[in-house]
C-alpha cells in the first residue's frame, strides 16, 4: 500500500560505507521544483534519430537535502539521485484501453497500484502537450521541459477509481499514468500498414 505520509528507509552504500538513508516523501510542491531544476536535452543524430542527455544531479542533491530526516548523513549527488530514482520509481507494467475509461498498472517502491481513468479528448491532450517546450540549443541539441502540474490536473480531470493507495495519489504518479493513456490512446491512432489501406 503506498502511503505519503510514510518514512522510507533505503539501504545505501555511500563512499563512507554502507548506510541506511531515511527520507520523508516529498510534496507535490518538491517534486514541482525538482522537475523544473532537472536538465533534460536530446541531440539530433540526423534521419530522425535522437540520444537522450540527462542531467539531474543538481536537481536531486537539493531534493534529498529537502526530505533527508534522522541526521541521514551528506550525500553526493550521485548518491541524493540514487535515493530519488528509488522513491520516485512509477514504471507502467501496464494499460487496458476500454470504451469509456483506460486501466494503467504502476509499480510503485511500495508496490503495484492502479488506476481507473476516462479517456481524456483530444483537446484535453494537446493543451497537455502543449505545456511542454522544446528549446532548440546549438550543436544539434534540444532542451526538453515538462509540466508535472499540468499533467496532475489532467488526471485529477479524468480520475474514476485507484486501488493501492493509503491515502492522497501524489502528482509524479498521476504524471505516468495520465502519459501512459495518452501514449495508449496514440499508438491506437497510429495507421496499420494494411494493403486494405491503400
Amino acid at each position: 500500500m503506498f502511503d505519503t505520509e510514510a518514512t522510507i528507509t533505503i539501504g545505501l552504500r555511500t563512499a563512507q560505507g554502507k548506510a541506511d538513508i531515511t527520507v520523508r516523501w516529498p510534496s507535490d510542491e518538491e517534486w514541482s521544483a525538482q522537475r523544473k531544476r532537472r536538465k533534460i536535452f536530446q541531440r539530433q543524430l540526423g534521419r530522425g534519430a535522437y540520444e537522450p542527455e540527462i542531467d539531474t544531479a543538481e536537481a536531486d542533491a537539493k531534493l534529498y537535502e529537502a526530505i533527508k530526516l534522522n541526521g541521514a548523513p551528506p550525500l553526493t549527488s550521485a548518491e541524493a539521485t540514487r535515493i530519488v530514482d528509488a522513491i520516485q520509481r512509477a514504471e507502467v507494467m501496464g494499460v487496458e484501453l476500454r470504451a469509456e475509461d483506460a486501466e494503467v498498472e504502476l509499480d510503485t517502491m511500495a508496490g503495484k497500484t492502479t488506476h481507473v481513468l476516462r479517456i481524456p479528448t483530444m483537446d484535453q491532450v494537446r493543451l497537455l502537450q502543449k505545456t511542454s517546450r522544446l528549446i532548440n540549443l546549438q550543436y544539434n541539441k534540444q532542451q526538453i521541459i515538462t509540466n508535472l502540474d499540468a499533467a496532475a490536473s489532467l488526471w485529477d480531470k479524468c480520475h474514476a477509481s485507484v486501488d493501492g493507495y493509503a491515502g492522497a495519489v501524489p502528482n509524479i504518479h498521476k504524471d505516468a499514468a495520465i502519459r501512459a493513456v495518452i501514449s495508449a490512446i496514440e499508438q491506437e491512432a497510429t495507421p496499420k500498414n494494411d494493403e486494405a489501406n491503400f
